[in-house]
């Protein structure tokens, strides 16, 4: 793969995607996660992108002094390592559903210096993790590709906010509609030529204005809204599928992945390349994404 380019975000959506929340079953998210745990920073290149632009936002954005973070769906600690030299002071808590990410970030945090009773590691899900904490104990709350994998968004985004002392910052960066529109093209030209009404296949994502309406329902307007999105290469379609099942975002949604037949397959990969390949073969993936900024008002 080339390396990620940031660029504008993208408009074009899957008409088969959309809805409140992921419908994801987090059990095998964490497992999809923590089978590819020691190989992931090695293909997460969109998720290093946008934990790096988050981190660089918090630091324009973070007003003060942060004696407690917590890091949402942490991953392999890209976002944490980031933050970490900016709040070398603060209690700082790792979050993620599978252990062996933690592991990993945990490892990384260390060599860099946070140590002892500063990190604390919690293997949890994170919307249940949310609803049982006291309210107030937190100055910074972070989280970088991970908020597409709460099926209550709206209840978990509120309740987020809560967490925040008055005055904290929510920061977070994450897919938004638009992610991978060329497989979603593909395989809508595939299903219409072999008479199949258009079927989701993979994840669906909240759209800006479902965000917006959440976040003024939680706390008023965002602080920063700032769509962007990253175009990936890729040597051929199998190679780009393989990568995304490293990355543990392979279809996890409860009803299950939808069946495909070879002959659909076949031809969703021709379509794909005939429309969306370059004259080398190479052929392009978009991730559409967001960073957000949401402080609590002070009291």
């Amino acid at each position: 793969m080339k390396g990620a380019q940031t660029i504008g975000a993208g408009t074009e959506n899957d008409p088969t995607q959309g809805g409140a929340g992921a419908r994801v079953d987090k059990k095998l998210v964490a497992r999809r996660f923590g089978r590819h745990a020691a190989e992931y920073d090695g293909y997460a290149e969109v998720q290093q992108v946008m934990a790096a632009g988050l981190a660089e936002r918090v630091r324009r954005h973070h007003q003060g002094p942060a004696a407690r973070i917590a890091d949402i769906g942490c991953g392999t600690g890209g976002l944490a390592v980031r933050l970490w030299p900016l709040y070398p002071a603060a209690e700082l808590t790792l979050l993620d559903l599978a252990p062996a990410m933690l592991h990993q970030a945990e490892r990384k945090l260390r060599r860099h210096g946070c140590h002892g009773g500063q990190l604390s590691a919690v293997t949890a899900d994170a919307e249940a993790w949310a609803a049982v904490q006291p309210e107030g104990g937190y100055d910074l709350i972070v989280s970088s590709a991970a908020f597409q994998w709460f099926n209550a968004p709206a209840a978990t985004l509120r309740r987020l906010v809560h967490l925040l002392r008055p005055g904290g910052l929510l920061a977070f960066a994450t897919f938004l509609p638009g992610t991978l529109h060329e497989l979603h093209a593909a395989f809508r030209q595939a299903d219409a030529e072999q008479g199949r009404a258009p079927r989701p296949r993979g994840q669906a994502y909240p759209s800006a204005a479902d965000w917006h309406g959440w976040a003024r329902a939680a706390a008023g307007p965002f602080l920063l809204w700032e769509e962007a999105s990253c175009r990936c290469e890729y040597g051929s379609l199998p190679e780009m599928l393989a990568q995304v099942r490293r990355i543990g975002a392979g279809n996890a949604l409860k009803e299950g992945a939808s069946g495909m037949s070879p002959s659909l397959y076949r031809r969703m990969a021709q379509v794909y390349q005939e429309r969306f390949g370059g004259p080398d073969g190479r052929i392009p993936a978009t991730y559409a994404f967001v960073y957000a900024l949401l402080r609590r008002e002070q009291e």
